[in-house]
């Protein structure tokens, strides 16, 4: 499987947005009569399969247009709008809604440690007194989910079936190794462990938790969580389709599901549902921000949506104070194999995202212009 990453925070994009290129292709896709000319408009340009955009801005209804493409193999197969679509790294800031209610139900602590969460677990003592908050605030210093070597991840996911059983002997495996062995701190493996935390915590499933505490409160009925390809899933049959770009333009891209699915489901892999429902979902964390909170108490949202000092990053979340003239809450999911971008702007009371089912190889994306492009047309309303 493609690494799961998540990517948006990348140098130089600001001096991209400012320049008079980028904003002129804006205003030009902008000016389009309707979502969907604007969403077709832009993925002809780029020669995407598919592009979904939805927006809400305060009590108005959802807006959203569909265009193009499940398969690029498959002309009689269009997108629907029920349809579910990957999102990658965004099912982050899901987890952390997780942990954040089992800390507000007071079956977790921010500052339960791993040795506490987890005794049966022959943790390396580096990683004994990390705790919640350090995973979440990406201050645990964990080894990178690629760390392990092909062969011995053959050998220890062979026997696990059920997903609990094989995150807990991944990271039973991981958390043994030497701080020495760690390439670099990897936010992927804070959100696995604090997922597979909660399993040990409620004593379920990571996906039921997540259908119980979070998609069914926040009433995202399409929401699913399983790897890619298996039944109604993205990437099965009748499904969208995720596609990478090779030699002759975008074409589909499926691997057979893999059990290090399971493990990264708590960092987002696996994670689906319709752009309806994903509108939905930052409209929520919109009226948190706002003090209007639901769902989760404001005091939770606060945290989730609060940088550290000097820093963009929030707990599955980037804060950028000055982006396209106001402050913007966003994040970006990506195997390679599609593209999700979400943003929310308090200020303005808008809430605006999109997916395509292609892997996107520069910056900034179809995606992200399709949500500035929104965002401009809905200005110029104003």
């Amino acid at each position: 499987m493609l690494p799961l990453v998540a990517l948006f925070a990348v140098a130089g994009f600001h001096q991209q947005f400012n320049s008079a290129g980028f904003k002129a292709t804006v205003q030009r896709y902008a000016e389009t009569k309707s979502l969907d000319d604007l969403a077709e408009a832009i993925r002809k340009d780029n020669k995407l399969p598919g592009l979904c955009i939805a927006y809400q801005k305060g009590s108005d209804k959802t807006e959203s247009a569909v265009v193009g493409l499940r398969n690029m193999q498959n002309t009689s197969s269009p997108i629907e709008d029920d349809d579910r679509l990957p999102i990658g790294a965004i099912g982050k800031s899901m987890t952390a809604m997780l942990i954040a209610h089992l800390v507000e139900t007071q079956k977790l602590s921010w500052k339960t440690t791993l040795s506490q969460a987890m005794p049966d677990i022959a943790l390396n003592d580096a990683y004994k007194n990390v705790t919640i908050s350090d995973l979440m605030h990406h201050k645990a210093k964990l080894p990178r989910i690629d760390v392990i070597a092909p062969a011995r991840l053959d050998k220890i996911l062979a026997k696990p079936e059920k997903p609990t059983d094989i995150r807990k002997a991944f990271l039973t495996e991981l958390l043994s190794l030497e701080p020495e062995a760690v390439q670099s701190p990897s936010t992927d493996t804070d959100f696995v462990v604090a997922g597979y935390v909660a399993e040990r915590v409620i004593r379920q499933s990571y996906e039921w938790l997540m259908q119980r505490y979070v998609f069914n409160p926040l009433r995202m009925s399409s929401a699913m969580i399983e790897p890619i390809g298996t039944a109604d899933q993205v990437g099965s049959a009748n499904a969208v389709v995720p596609h990478i770009r090779g030699d002759f333009g975008f074409a589909p891209y499926l691997m057979p599901p893999s059990k290090l699915d399971y493990v990264k489901a708590p960092a987002g892999a696996g994670i689906s549902c319709t752009i309806s429902d994903l509108v939905k979902y930052a409209t929520y964390h919109l009226k948190g921000i706002r003090g209007e909170a639901t769902g989760l108490t404001a005091e939770s949202y606060k945290l989730l949506h609060t940088p550290e000092e000097g820093d963009k990053n929030a707990v599955g979340w980037i804060v950028d104070s000055a982006f396209a003239g106001e402050a913007c809450h966003y994040f970006t999911g990506t195997d390679g194999s599609f593209w999700a971008d979400m943003t929310i702007w308090p200020k303005s009371g808008l809430v605006i995202v999109a997916v395509t089912n292609a892997g996107i190889t520069r910056q900034p994306s179809p995606t992200m212009i399709g949500i500035m492009a929104v965002k401009a047309k809905l200005e110029q309303k104003d």
